[in-house]
C-alpha cells in the first residue's frame, strides 16, 4: 500500500496536466482534482477521467470532420450533376442545329425532284413510263417526307429537353444554394429532408428526380453510419472509464482496509456501481480477478475449519455443525460473491467425498435389499423410509458429481424392470390359455390386476420416479403381449397337430366330421383357417414347424399368415413372392427392361419380343436370379407348394391361390391370352395393322400396380406370378403345368 502511495506521491499535478489535455473541462474539474491530490485513489480516477476526456475530444473530432466531409460530397455531388445539366443542354443545342441542316438538305432535295418531275412530264413520254415514273416519284415523295417528319421531330424533342433542363437547373441553383448555406452555419449535419423536400423533387423532371433522390439517400445512409459509429464508441469508452474506475476504488478499498470489507465498504461500492451505470456481471471478472488474491489465506482457513468438523463429528454434519460452518464462512466472506462461495463448495466436496462414496455404497446395498424384497412394487411407505435413510447418510446434498443417487437408483431398478417383464410374460401366456386372445381387449380389470402385482403400471414406475425414456413401459408392454401372444398361438397350433395326428393314427378321425379338438381352440381366438391348414399339413403326413420358422425374416410364413389374417392382399402377395424366391435359392433382384416402346413397335426384330408373353433377361446366370424358371420351380417341395396355395385358399374363401388358377389354367385349355384375361392380368382388343389397313388381336399385361389387391377381384387373380420390378413374369405358366393339389 505504501509503494502504491509512493509511485503516485506527485500525481496530483499530472492529474491536473491530464486534465487539462482534454477538451470540455471546467475550472471546477481541475480545482477538485488539485483538492483530492493528496489521495493515490483520486490521483488515479484523475488519470482515467483524463485519458477518457482524451478519447471523446479526438471521437468529437473525427466526428465532425467526417461530417464536414459527407456535407461536401453531396455539395459536390449536386454541382456535379449541375454540370451534367449543362453539358445535356449543349449536346440538345447541337442535336436542334443538326437538324436544322438536315431539314433544309431535305428542302433542296425536295425542290431538285419536284424540277426534275415537271421536265419529265413536259418531254412527251408513253404513258406507261409515265405511270412507272410517277409510282417511282411517289416512292422518293414519300421518303422525303417521313424522313423530314423524322428530323423535325427530333428537333421537337430536343427543344422540349433543353426546357426542361433550363427548369431543373433553375431547381438546383436553389438546392445548391441551400446546402451552401447549411455549410457556412457551422451545422454538423445537414437537415436534408428540409433542404430537399418533396416539393423541389416535385418540379424536377423524372430523370433529375431519381438523380437527387439517390444523392439524398447517399447522405442519410453515410450520415447515419457515422452516427452509429460514434455512439458505440462513445458508449464503448464510457464503459472502460467507469470500469477502471470501479476497479481503483475496489483495488483502495482492499489495500485500506483488507479482507473481507466491511459492510459499509460492500454498501459504497453497490452505490457506486449503481452511479457508474454499471451492472453486476459487468464487474464479475474484475471483482475475481482483485479479490482473490486477498482471499487465499480465508479460504485455508474455512478448510481447516471443516477438517476439524468432520473430525469432531464425522460425516454426515449435524444441523449445528453446518450452522456453525455457515456463520464461519459468511465471516471469511466466502459468501459475499459468487465466485468465492464456487470455492468454498469445492473444499467441501473434496474433504466430504471419500465419507460420501462409503455412504453412497451402503444406500445402493440397502436401496437393492428392498428391491429384492419387494420388486417394482415399492410403496409409499417403502420411499418414505429410504429417503430418510438417505438424509442420514448425508446423501441428500451431491459431494461427488461422478456419483449421481437418481442413475444408481435407475440402474439397480433396471434388472429387476426385465425381470417383472419376463415374469409378466409368462403369466401373460397363462392368462391366455385361460381367456383366450381377446383377454387385453375383454378384461381389463384383471389385465391391470395382472400388471400391478408385477409393478408394471405408470402409477409404480411414476413413484420411482422412472417412468420415461428408459423405462417405455408402454412400448415394453406392447412388446411381450405380442410375443405372448405369438407364442400361444403358435404353442396351439403345435398341441392341436399332435393331437390331431393322434387322432388319425387312432383312427378316431372321420374325414366327414370336424375334430372335436377345434371348437376349444377356436374360443381361444385360434383362427379356423389356420386350423384347416395344419390339419391337411397333418393328413399329408407333413410337420408344420415350417409356419413359425424365423417369425422376423423378410419372407416367413408367420408374416404371411398375419398379412393375410389381416386382409393385406399386396403385401401378402409380395410375401408369397419372396417365400418363393427363398425357397428356389432366388434373389429376385437381376431383370432387364425392355427397349423402348417405340423401338419394340417399329423394329422387325423386336416386335415378336413386344408381344412375347415373358420379359427377357440379360443372360441364363441373370435369368435364374430373378424369376422361377422351370428348374427353381421344380426345387420347391410339394409340402411349401401345398402351404402357399392352402393359406391364399382358406383366407380368399376359395377365391385365389394356385390351385384357383390351375382349375381356371385347364378350363381355357391351358391357353395363356384366355387364361390372363380371365383372371384380370392382361388387357386385350384389336388394333389396326401398322403396315396395311387389317386389324389384328393385340395382348397386353396390365401394370402390376393397376392389379386389385381386393376380395372384388376376378377369381384366381392373387397371387401373381410375378419378379420384383413390378412386371408380370408368367414362362408360360410351368408351375401350374408341373404343381398338384389334389
Amino acid at each position: 500500500m505504501s509503494s502504491r502511495k509512493e509511485n503516485f506521491s506527485d500525481f496530483g499535478q499530472s492529474a491536473v496536466n491530464g486534465l487539462q489535455a482534454g477538451e470540455n473541462i471546467t475550472i471546477g474539474d481541475i480545482s477538485q482534482s488539485i483538492i483530492n491530490s493528496s489521495s493515490a485513489r483520486y490521483n488515479h480516477i484523475g488519470v482515467i477521467v483524463s485519458e477518457y476526456k482524451k478519447k471523446v475530444s479526438k471521437l468529437e473530432r473525427t466526428f465532425k470532420d467526417s461530417s464536414r466531409a459527407n456535407q461536401n460530397n453531396i455539395y459536390k455531388q449536386l454541382q456535379n450533376y449541375y454540370r451534367d445539366l449543362h453539358r445535356e443542354i449543349e449536346h440538345y443545342e447541337r442535336t436542334i442545329e443538326e437538324s436544322e441542316k438536315s431539314i433544309e438538305r431535305v428542302d433542296n432535295t425536295q425542290k431538285f425532284v419536284d424540277t426534275h418531275r415537271k421536265n419529265k412530264r413536259n418531254s412527251g413520254s408513253s404513258k406507261d413510263d409515265l405511270s412507272k415514273k410517277n409510282i417511282g416519284d411517289v416512292v422518293v415523295a414519300g421518303f422525303f417526307t417521313y424522313g423530314g417528319w423524322q428530323i423535325a421531330k427530333t428537333k421537337e424533342e430536343a427543344e422540349k429537353g433543353i426546357e426542361q433542363t433550363k427548369e431543373d437547373i433553375n431547381e438546383l441553383k436553389y438546392l445548391i444554394s441551400s446546402v451552401e448555406r447549411y455549410l457556412r452555419s457551422g451545422f454538423l449535419e445537414l437537415d436534408i429532408d428540409q433542404i430537399i423536400d418533396n416539393n423541389s423533387l416535385y418540379n424536377l423532371n423524372s430523370s433529375s428526380r431519381e438523380n437527387i433522390e439517390s444523392i439524398k439517400e447517399d447522405y442519410k445512409t453515410r450520415q447515419q453510419e457515422l452516427n452509429d459509429s460514434y455512439n458505440h464508441d462513445l458508449e464503448k469508452y464510457k464503459l472502460e472509464k467507469n470500469l477502471s474506475i470501479y476497479r481503483e476504488e475496489l483495488q483502495y478499498y482492499l489495500e485500506e482496509n483488507g479482507y473481507p470489507l466491511s459492510l459499509d465498504n460492500m454498501n459504497l461500492l453497490k452505490s457506486r456501481l449503481r452511479s457508474l451505470e454499471l451492472e453486476e456481471e459487468n464487474v464479475e471478472s474484475i471483482i475475481e480477478e482483485i479479490i482473490k488474491p486477498f482471499t487465499a489465506q480465508n479460504l485455508k482457513k474455512y478448510k481447516a475449519a471443516y477438517e476439524d468438523e468432520l473430525r469432531r463429528e464425522n460425516f454426515p454434519l449435524s444441523y449445528d455443525s453446518a450452522e456453525k460452518l455457515e456463520k464461519i464462512k459468511c465471516d471469511l466472506g466466502l459468501t459475499a460473491f459468487a465466485f468465492l462461495e464456487s470455492e468454498a463448495v469445492l473444499i467441501e466436496e473434496e474433504l466430504a467425498k471419500p465419507f460420501y462414496q462409503t455412504s453412497f455404497q451402503e444406500y445402493r446395498r440397502i436401496y437393492k435389499h428392498k428391491l429384492e424384497q419387494r420388486g417394482l412394487t415399492l410403496n409409499s411407505e417403502d420411499l418414505l423410509q429410504l429417503d430418510k435413510i438417505k438424509s442420514r447418510l448425508g446423501l441428500k446434498f451431491c459431494f461427488c458429481k461422478d456419483l449421481d443417487i437418481k442413475k444408481a437408483e435407475q440402474a439397480l431398478i433396471k434388472p429387476f424392470y426385465q425381470l417383472s417383464l419376463q415374469k409378466y410374460s409368462q403369466e401373460y401366456k397363462r392368462k391366455l390359455y385361460q381367456f383366450g386372445l381377446n383377454f387385453t381387449e375383454n378384461y381389463t380389470l384383471e389385465l391391470e390386476q395382472l400388471r400391478g402385482g408385477f409393478g408394471l403400471t405408470s402409477a409404480h414406475l411414476n413413484n420411482l420416479d422412472i417412468l420415461g425414456q428408459s423405462f417405455p413401459l408402454k412400448t415394453d408392454l406392447f412388446t411381450v403381449e405380442k410375443i405372448a401372444k405369438e407364442l400361444f398361438y403358435t404353442e396351439s397350433l403345435q398341441y392341436y397337430a399332435q393331437e390331431f395326428k393322434r387322432e388319425i393314427e387312432s383312427k378316431l378321425y372321420f374325414a366327414d366330421q370336424d375334430s372335436k379338438l377345434k371348437e376349444p381352440l377356436q374360443k381361444l381366438g385360434i383362427r379356423s383357417e389356420d386350423i384347416k391348414i395344419v390339419e391337411g399339413l397333418i393328413r399329408n403326413n407333413w410337420e408344420i414347424e415350417h409356419l413359425f420358422y424365423q417369425r422376423d425374416s423378410d419372407a416367413s410364413y408367420w408374416k404371411l399368415i398375419n398379412s393375410l389374417a389381416q386382409y393385406e392382399w399386396q403385401k401378402a402377395d409380395a410375401l408369397t413372392r419372396d417365400i418363393l424366391l427363398k425357397l428356389a435359392n432366388r434373389s429376385g433382384k437381376s431383370v432387364r427392361k425392355h427397349p423402348p416402346l417405340a423401338d419394340r413397335l417399329f423394329s422387325t426384330n423386336h416386335l415378336q419380343e413386344f408381344l412375347a408373353p415373358t420379359n427377357h433377361v440379360s443372360s441364363k446366370s441373370e435369368y435364374s436370379q430373378s424369376v422361377l424358371d422351370k428348374e427353381a420351380i421344380e426345387k420347391i417341395s410339394a409340402r411349401d407348394v401345398y402351404t402357399l396355395d392352402r393359406l391364399w385358399v382358406e383366407y380368399s374363401k376359395g377365391r385365389f391361390g394356385f390351385s384357383v388358377q390351375k382349375r381356371i389354367f385347364n378350363e381355357v385349355k391351358q391357353e395363356r391370352d384366355k387364361f390372363a384375361e380371365k383372371i384380370g392380368w392382361s388387357n386385350v382388343g384389336l388394333i389396326g395393322d401398322m403396315f396395311s389397313s387389317l386389324p389384328y388381336y393385340m395382348f397386353s399385361w396390365i401394370p402390376y400396380n393397376k392389379l386389385k389387391f381386393t376380395l372384388n377381384a376376378p377369381e384366381g387373380h392373387l397371387p401373381v406370378w410375378a419378379a420384383k420390378d413390378m412386371k408380370i413374369f408368367t414362362d408360360e405358366f410351368h408351375h401350374l403345368k408341373v404343381w398338384d393339389f389334389k
